[in-house]
């Protein structure tokens, strides 16, 4: 059984709200 990892690089500052590429990638876990 594979297990899809999502992996997220930030760089300066951690915006949840504004991170569109950062809340695709939590929704597809």
């Amino acid at each position: 059984m594979k297990q899809n990892v999502s992996i997220f690089w930030f760089r300066r500052d951690l915006r949840l709200e504004d991170n569109i590429g950062l809340n695709h990638a939590l929704e597809s876990n």
